[in-house]
């Protein structure tokens, strides 16, 4: 097996608990931040199929329902940018 490091010419990096602790926080967090992102868009999938279903019957209620999901789109692209800005702040 060929080897890929040369442990010979340097030291390895020093690893401790709080390092491999804080690398699975991050997995952790990343893991739920996609989970949330998926539910948050399959709901929005769910508001504009009812949306169309619902506009032979009204079509005030399908234009809010639209509405509803334009604000939540935006509101939430708002939210993602305050929080990456935040984000890059706390691991920098």
């Amino acid at each position: 097996m060929k080897q890929i490091y040369n442990f010979d010419g340097y030291d390895p990096p020093a690893l401790n608990e709080v390092m491999l602790q804080t690398g699975l926080e991050q997995r952790k967090m990343m893991r739920q931040i996609i989970s949330w992102v998926l539910l948050g868009s399959f709901h929005c999938l769910c508001l504009i199929v009812t949306a169309i279903f619902i506009y032979p019957v009204s079509a005030v209620w399908s234009f809010a329902c639209v509405a509803y999901v334009c604000i939540a789109v935006c509101g939430g692209g708002l939210i993602a940018t305050v929080y990456s800005e935040k984000g890059a702040s706390l691991y920098a």
